[in-house]
């Protein structure tokens, strides 16, 4: 069981596990937690328990993994999921690049933005090490506060070898 402060009415879900921005389902309150990312804070327990690492691909809804995870994918899946990872770095506010319509986020998240996610955290998983890892932290720390272009070297070279991944699946 993962912990996050709920951020959307109970029940949501069944309209599609991708919020996009400005989704009816999310009330007030739960949007300012999501866009400062303070939903995500109850995940330490996760990482006191073990269940979760600070760093790593971060967790995917579980009927997305059943239903949409090739072997590609699943290769994300062969190390504990983390709280923050390259994937959540790069689409830090995915939401906003989603359209509002619940239904069309998630099927929009499905056709294009899942694989490429999915191909950074794989960067990760084929190249952790412990000052990658602090790098991620640190490179979550600033992209709170809104300094992350500090990076910007560092995630243009990670969204190379995600493509590089990416062709690898296609072959």
């Amino acid at each position: 069981m993962m912990y996050k402060f709920r951020t959307m009415h109970v029940g949501s879900d069944q309209n599609g596990a991708i919020t996009a921005a400005h989704d009816p389902r999310v009330f007030l309150v739960g949007r300012a937690l999501r866009r400062m990312k303070i939903d995500e804070l109850p995940q330490l327990a996760n990482v006191v328990k073990g269940d979760m690492a600070l760093v790593g691909p971060r967790p995917e809804d579980l009927n997305i993994v059943r239903h949409h995870y090739d072997d590609f994918m699943r290769e994300s899946l062969l190390v504990r999921p983390g709280v923050t990872g390259p994937g959540s770095l790069h689409y830090f506010a995915e939401e906003e690049d989603l359209p509002g319509d619940p239904v069309e986020a998630q099927r929009v998240y499905l056709d294009s933005l899942l694989v490429k996610k999915i191909a950074l955290d794989l960067v990760y998983v084929r190249n952790r090490s412990r000052r990658y890892k602090a790098e991620l932290l640190l490179r979550t720390a600033l992209g709170i506060v809104g300094a992350e272009r500090i990076f910007a070297r560092r995630a243009h070279h990670e969204r190379e070898l995600a493509t590089q991944i990416q062709r690898e699946r296609e072959s």
